[in-house]
């Protein structure tokens, strides 16, 4: 329960900065005071389901409105677009590295020449 909150303040980091200066300490309350009254809730298992149900609310946000804000920002579409690019291409080599030894030569050396030690 100590370390919830704090978990929450680290969340907000990723929504975009006018939302977090906006609302961002009225989203950490809203969110301790729900998290009190499930922790205020009778018995282990209801208490249970009511704390996942404030983090289920506080994750689908963090999903669904902080993330893909984030990600409109043309510095870091560009930054996420050479990531995804990078993985293609580091993707195909590997995977043309685990089939070399089944490709006849002829192929694989007219496709790329990788210089890979068995």
């Amino acid at each position: 329960m100590k370390f919830s909150p704090l978990i929450y303040q680290a969340m907000l980091r990723l929504y975009p900065e006018d939302l977090q200066r906006d609302f961002g300490e009225d989203m950490a309350d809203a969110f301790t005071e729900e998290l009190l009254r499930a922790w205020r809730e009778r018995g282990f298992l209801r208490k249970a389901v009511a704390m996942a149900g404030v983090w289920w609310c506080a994750a689908s946000e963090l999903v669904t409105i902080a993330i893909p804000a984030k990600l409109s920002n043309p510095a870091l579409e560009a930054r996420a677009m050479s990531v995804a690019l990078h993985l293609v291409v580091m993707g195909g080599v590997l995977a043309l590295a685990a089939v070399h030894d089944q490709m006849p030569a002829h192929i694989w050396h007219g496709l790329v020449e990788l210089h890979l030690k068995p």
